[in-house]
């Protein structure tokens, strides 16, 4: 009678392929993404790269195909069939079992392609590995590596090609800047970008071979000054007119001597006036320069000019605006008024006088208008950083005049109007406070803030103080030199307080 081995009737999963393991016919394990089944009985190789070995000994059979996901690829990794390894910006399939290298990179010929990709790693470095499809930033640049090599010292154009271009602002042009394709720089009042493809520094953007113009624009850099470099786009001020530089430009004024403009050099961009005050005879003047000569305002018509007197020489000075004999101011402080029939001298007021105004003229008046003045008026955080001692003003957020007394602000007047309270409330500078406890106990908060000088004044209004009292509470500063809350009693209790500093605070005035 036959044996039978129920165990050899059906395939014996054994799990990973295992070293120096004894297998038999029908066992099944998996090695790599594969999965294999033993059809000669012995004992596995001794290292994992062995199975190879076993393989071609036809020891086992590839029972299912599949893939394995090994990441990274790695140096001295045993790689199998159907491993799967990412390798730049692409993934590749194992076609032959091996042991990677210890050095250099991938080798081809033990993978195929499993998907194309690409891998982006930021900006190119020097002394890099670069693999088939990693992309990386040059200047404004993005490149796709097409040659896997080495970086030297120097971006390698040949070995990549261009993935998408772009542009990289680097600020104002400065000749020891290596600059790229695609950076954009600022030169006098243009906008230009490097477009060679060899990097170099001490190029200037006007020389087109390394540069393109962006924007035309203009650079203002204030009063022309003889002897300064001026670039194309800089816009000066020179007399009264504004200039703008056509070229880069040493000791090139932007007028000539008879007035015209330096059109080699210079565009004339706006013509204007530049006041000099009184005519003066050592001064040079230039075109566009204004003065005034006796009653006259007169505006210089050419450049550099001197020595030449206003009126004498209509080539060179055109009148601006005759004045009025009538109408010369003779003294400090005097102004020009229009009455009737012609501007007229007003001479200056009295100390303390005022400017009025009865609808048609005006004059000064210091003690007997029936009118009134305004005064300054804004809130307590707009008072002056410097007052003088005596200034008043109308105070917008406590709706109080007050004024400086030479080191410190102090209501004038009584204080706020009288307002009713029936419930809990704060308390600000100058408030005047009729009380009514007719209904339930009331606390007054005082300031948290107060300023020197702050008076506050309460009122029992319906004589109810003794049945639901008044609470002043302190927040934070001393009443009559105690750390306590006052509470009032009394009725018809009248009283203020005035904040004395934070030493003693607050202290009772004016009890009723």
């Amino acid at each position: 009678m036959a044996d039978f081995k129920l165990g050899r009737l059906k395939f014996k999963w054994r799990g990973d392929w295992g070293v120096s393991t004894a297998y038999v016919v029908d066992d099944i394990v998996k090695y790599g993404g594969n999965v294999y089944v033993c059809v000669e009985n012995h004992t596995s190789q001794a290292t994992s790269a062995g199975f190879a070995t076993d393989l071609a000994a036809v020891k086992w059979h590839i029972q299912t195909e599949g893939l394995f996901f090994k990441g990274a690829w790695a140096f001295d990794t045993v790689y199998k069939v159907n491993d799967v390894v990412k390798y730049g910006g692409r993934q590749y399939r194992t076609i032959t079992a091996h042991t990677s290298a210890s050095s250099g990179g991938l080798n081809q010929s033990n993978f195929e392609l499993y998907t194309d990709g690409l891998d982006f790693l930021g900006d190119w470095v020097a002394s890099t590995l670069y693999k088939l499809n990693d992309v990386v930033k040059y200047g404004s640049y993005q490149y796709k590596t097409t040659t896997e090599h080495t970086s030297t010292a120097t971006f390698d154009e040949t070995k990549f090609s261009i993935y998408s271009e772009g542009l990289q602002w680097e600020d104002s042009y400065n000749a020891g800047t290596t600059y790229q394709n695609g950076d954009v720089v600022t030169y006098g009042g243009y906008t230009y970008v490097y477009v060679n493809v060899t990097a170099s520094a001490g190029n200037t953007p006007t020389d087109d071979t390394y540069w393109d113009v962006i924007t035309t624009g203009f650079k203002a850099l204030g009063i022309y000054t003889h002897g300064t470099a001026y670039k194309t786009g800089d816009t000066i001020q020179y007399g009264g007119n504004n200039y703008v530089s056509k070229t880069n430009n040493t000791n090139e004024y932007p007028a000539n001597t008879n007035g015209t403009t330096n059109s080699t050099h210079w565009t004339l961009n706006l013509e204007g006036f530049n006041y000099e005050g009184t005519y003066n005879a050592s001064t040079t003047y230039q075109i566009g320069d204004v003065v005034s000569y006796t009653s006259t305002a007169y505006v210089q018509r050419q450049d550099r000019v001197v020595g030449v007197t206003p009126g004498s020489d209509v080539t060179k000075w055109d009148i601006l605006s005759q004045g009025d004999s009538a109408a010369v101011l003779s003294t400090r402080g005097d102004i020009i008024i229009r009455d009737s029939s012609q501007a007229n001298r007003l001479a200056l007021g009295a100390g303390g006088a005022y400017l009025q105004s009865d609808g048609t003229d005006i004059s000064w008046d210091g003690t007997t208008s029936t009118g009134h003045f305004k005064t300054p008026v804004g809130t307590t955080a707009q008072r002056p950083g410097t007052p003088a001692s005596g200034g008043v003003r109308l105070n917008s957020t406590t709706s109080t005049f007050e004024g400086y007394s030479g080191s410190t602000w102090m209501p004038l007047g009584a204080g706020n109007p009288w307002s009713t309270v029936t419930a809990d409330f704060n308390a600000a500078a100058n408030d005047r406070v009729l009380v009514d406890t007719t209904s339930n106990t009331i606390t007054a908060t005082l300031p948290g803030s107060p300023l020197l000088g702050d008076v506050i004044r309460f009122q029992d209004l319906s004589g109810t103080f003794s049945t639901n009292d008044l609470t002043i509470d302190r927040n934070g500063k001393d009443i009559m030199n105690l750390a306590e809350d006052m509470t009032v009693d009394t009725n018809h209790a009248g009283f203020g307080v005035v904040f004395t500093g934070d030493t003693n605070g607050w202290k009772i005035i004016e009890v009723a």
